[in-house]
Parts: structure tokens; sequence; C-alpha cells
């Protein structure tokens, strides 16, 4: 247990910790003042500290949920039986969730329809373009084996 803190005791401490020369010299009343307020302070902590405390130790400790010599299907089973509400609720969540997005995609065939086609013509050209190049740089590396061919001969 925390040893209480008096005002007497502290001035005690406080005196004992001085050296000689300013142990001689009284303090003036605004320091005995600002003493006392602290000392106060100090109290008034030790006794939340201490309520916090007993509150805490009167929390009910509780058993774990799984111990280790339960399978892991146990403990899932023991978990899911503490939060059955949660489960179901969870559960119809997620099937609104599934249907919602499946009639937003119902309900947009045309705009897909419209951004399937623009993705086709896109990549199209961009495979078309990918050709031409295969086919200007096929061109070139010939035009330069001719030309070696010319200057060799």
């Amino acid at each position: 247990m925390p040893r209480k803190i008096t005002a007497t005791s502290t001035a005690r401490t406080v005196a004992q910790k001085r050296p000689a020369a300013t142990a001689r010299a009284q303090p003036s009343n605004g320091d005995e003042e600002n003493m006392m307020e602290m000392i106060t302070i100090l109290q008034e902590f030790q006794k939340r500290k201490a309520t916090a405390l007993n509150a805490f130790s009167r929390i009910p400790k509780q058993r774990p949920l799984c111990s280790p010599r339960r399978s892991h299907d146990d403990c899932v089973r023991t978990l899911l039986g503490h939060y059955p509400a949660l489960v179901e609720d969870l559960s119809h969540r997620r099937a609104n969730q599934i249907n919602e997005a499946s009639a937003m995609l119902e309900s947009h065939v045309a705009e897909r329809r419209h951004s399937r086609r623009r993705l086709i013509k896109n990549a199209q050209a961009r495979m078309d373009e990918n050709l031409e190049h295969q086919k200007i740089a096929a061109d070139a590396t010939a035009l330069i084996k001719h030309y070696k061919a010319l200057l060799l001969s």
C-alpha cells in the first residue's frame, strides 16, 4: 500500500534534503502556500489512483474462451455461440449488399455495353498500331541489310 504523504512529512523530507545553508533560511509565506497546494494536489491524485485500482480489482475475471486443449473448431463454435445475433445480422447485410450490387449492374446495361464497345475499339487500335510499328521495324532492318550488301559489294 502506498505511504500517505502529509504536509508535515513532506516538509520534514524537504528540510532534510536541503543543504545546511538553505535549511536555516525560513521559506516565505508564498512558498509555504505553494508547497501546501502541491501537497493537496498530490493527495487528491493518490486518492483517485487508489479509487481506480479498487474499481479495477472489483471487475470479475472472465475465463478464456479457448483453452490450449480445445480444438480450433470448438473455439470457433464457442465464439459463434456468444454472438449469434451478430453472425445472423452479418449474413443478412452481406446478402443485401450483393443484391444491391447485382441490381446496379442490371440497371446500367446500356452503359456497360457502350463501355465494352469502347474498350474493344481502343484495344483493336492499339493492336493495329503495334503491328504497324513491328512492320516498320522489320522493313527498317531489311533496308539496313540491303544497304550493307550494297556497300560490301
